[in-house]
């Protein structure tokens, strides 16, 4: 097809938030994040629409890991 076309690169990996704690030895701290998958999990397209990206995520914090997958239903 003849005529411009928008190449999207999006990074594997982004940074959805960030906490920072205090800890003093031997203690604890809970910190909890809230992934909003229209705002964290989706791109702009090239009309300025967001877009939800489908498919299989990673989510990382330290060494802990959380499988997630997004779909859509019709």
């Amino acid at each position: 097809m003849n005529g411009s076309h928008a190449v999207l690169l999006a990074p594997q990996k982004h940074l959805l938030g960030f906490q920072k704690l205090h800890l003093t030895p031997q203690t604890e701290g809970l910190v909890e994040f809230n992934v909003h998958v229209c705002k964290h999990l989706s791109m702009v397209d090239k009309l300025g629409k967001r877009k939800i990206a489908t498919g299989k995520y990673m989510l990382h914090v330290e060494d802990l890991k959380h499988r997630l997958t997004v779909t859509v239903r019709i």
